[in-house]
């Protein structure tokens, strides 16, 4: 279930009103808070001076509006906020200790190997990879702990969205840092081929958004298909987007990428692969849109 789109554009618009004077104006606005955080007891005090509460009342749905325009409901706010969180927790509690004597450049960051014994040989650009990603460690440290001081996962979703992007690219970055090899250690005489740290993590936030984007539609074709009687037009729509999620999944499990459960439970019984070493082509044994699909869990 996504969220009330009609209350996310009266919100809007109530927010984008110049002001708001009129009790009954004031009150609808206090109203499609309550829908929103539930506080009846911040009902009931506005509802006692309105025009005392105007800005509390523009101040809080400011918190919500973010996440409702990106049709992301409470729950899907909830599970955002256990996959950041959590993860970002486990590297935060696993940072080494830091060494006053040592220039920031040189510290260890989490999750890798630290800084290379060849690193003042590496190319410029791959040498900055690594140095932008000290200061993206410390931009994560303070969204993280600007995460913490808000009780309420859809208060903190802007600061959770800007999280998760600067998690995932700080993941990203060292890999490609940690993987470089040097033309001179391939032994061959060969440069190697660089990695875009840019490119591959723009790929893969392209390819998370695309899966976020039609999972909905794709589960949607999925129920269709078991229908005796549908028309081989929605059969030909079903297989042509498994096969590009399946592409996309694809993409995220061979660079290493976490894919939720909650995710993988809902495509597994389409017959999505996520193993490393899946084909890009591997939906289209799913042709004719029903032979992989478990029934009962698809309709769910």
């Amino acid at each position: 279930m996504k969220t009330d789109r009609i209350l996310t554009a009266k919100i809007q618009a109530w927010l984008d009103a110049p002001q708001h004077t009129d009790r009954e104006n004031i009150m609808a606005g206090a109203f499609m808070l309550l829908q929103c955080n539930r506080n009846h007891a911040m009902f009931n005090q506005i509802g006692r001076n309105p025009s005392r509460y105007v800005e509390k009342i523009r101040y809080e749905l400011n918190k919500f509006l973010p996440a409702r325009l990106d049709d992301m409901t409470r729950e899907d706010v909830i599970a955002l906020d256990a996959e950041v969180m959590d993860d970002v927790a486990a590297a935060v509690g696993a940072e080494p200790e830091t060494n006053a004597s040592c220039p920031s450049e040189e510290l260890d960051l989490p999750l890798r190997k630290g800084i290379r014994p060849d690193h003042d040989s590496l190319p410029a650009d791959i040498q900055r990879l690594w140095t932008d990603n000290v200061e993206r460690w410390k931009r994560i440290k303070g969204l993280f702990e600007t995460c913490k001081s808000i009780a309420k996962p859809c208060e903190r979703y802007t600061h959770l969205v800007a999280l998760k992007d600067s998690w995932y690219k700080y993941k990203e970055t060292m890999n490609a840092y940690d993987d470089f090899v040097s033309s001179a250690d391939t032994g061959d005489g060969q440069p190697a081929v660089p990695v875009d740290a840019a490119s591959m993590a723009r790929d893969i936030n392209n390819a998370r958004s695309y899966i976020s984007k039609n999972l909905d539609g794709l589960l949607l074709l999925a129920q269709q298909v078991q229908n005796e009687d549908v028309d081989e037009k929605t059969r030909g729509n079903f297989s042509r987007l498994l096969s590009k999620i399946q592409d996309r999944v694809t993409l995220l499990v061979n660079n290493g990428q976490t894919i939720g459960d909650d995710l993988k439970g809902k495509l597994l019984p389409l017959g999505v692969v996520f193993t490393s070493d899946a084909a890009s082509g591997a939906a289209q044994d799913n042709e004719q849109g029903t032979q992989h699909i478990d029934h009962t869990q698809a309709a769910q």
